[in-house]
C-alpha cells in the first residue's frame, strides 16, 4: 500500500492511463491485504468470548478511520488549491479561477476540460500539486503505520478449537447451554424443575 500511494506522486498531470491503471493495481493489493490480516491478529490475540465485541470496535473504528481520512485529505486538497489561488487568478482571471479553486475544483472537471489548452494546463498542475500534498500526507500516515506495527506482539492461531460458552450460569454455577464441542451445535439442556 505505502509502495503504491508512493507511486501515486509520480503520476504527473497530463493523463498516463499506464501508469495510473499500473499505480491503482499496487494500491489496491497493499490496500486489500489490510481488510482481514488486522482483523485476524486482533481475534488472535483475544478471548472467544470477546470476539465478537472486539471485531464491532475494530468495524467501527475502520469506518471512522475512513472518514476523518476522507474529511482530512479533503481539507488538505482545498486549502492547497486556495495556497494556489494567486496563480490561477492571474491566467483564469477572478471569475473563472474561482470556479477551480479550493474544493470547487475536483467538482468541476468538465469545466476544466472546457477550458483552453493553455488554461488547463495550469489548472491541472496546480491539482496534481495539491494531490501530490495529500499524497505525501498519506505516506507520512502510512510510514507511522509501518512503524507502529513492528512494536506489535505475536499472537501465533490457535490450533484447537473453543466454543464460545453461551448463555448465563445459575445459581449452581451450570452453564445454560452446553455447546457439543465434536459437532460444534448448541444443544439446550432441560434443567430439573425448568419451566415447571
Amino acid at each position: 500500500m505505502i509502495i503504491g500511494v508512493g507511486l501515486f506522486m509520480n503520476l504527473g498531470y497530463e493523463a498516463d492511463w499506464g501508469k495510473l491503471v499500473i499505480y491503482q493495481l499496487i494500491a489496491g493489493i497493499g490496500t486489500g491485504m489490510n481488510f482481514e490480516g488486522p482483523l485476524l491478529s486482533l481475534q488472535a490475540a483475544i478471548e472467544v468470548k470477546d470476539i465478537a465485541t472486539a471485531t464491532t470496535t475494530f468495524g467501527f473504528m475502520r469506518t471512522i478511520s475512513t472518514a476523518i481520512s476522507v474529511v482530512v485529505g479533503g481539507v488538505m486538497f482545498q486549502n492547497e488549491m486556495r495556497r494556489r489561488s494567486a496563480q490561477l487568478v492571474a491566467v483564469l482571471g477572478p471569475e473563472l479561477a474561482g470556479q477551480v479553486s479550493g474544493g470547487e475544483a475536483a467538482a468541476n472537471s468538465e469545466f476544466i476540460n472546457s477550458l483552453p489548452s493553455a488554461q488547463r494546463l495550469v489548472v491541472r498542475k496546480a491539482m496534481y500539486q495539491s494531490l501530490r500534498a495529500m499524497w505525501i500526507m498519506y505516506l507520512a500516515i502510512l510510514g507511522a503505520g509501518i512503524i507502529a506495527g513492528a512494536f506489535i506482539a505475536v499472537h501465533p492461531l490457535s490450533e484447537e478449537r473453543k466454543a464460545a460458552v453461551l448463555g448465563l450460569t445459575d445459581a449452581r454455577g451450570d452453564e445454560g447451554e452446553d455447546l457439543a464441542r465434536s459437532s460444534g451445535h448448541v444443544l439446550l439442556e432441560e434443567r430439573p424443575g425448568a419451566g415447571s
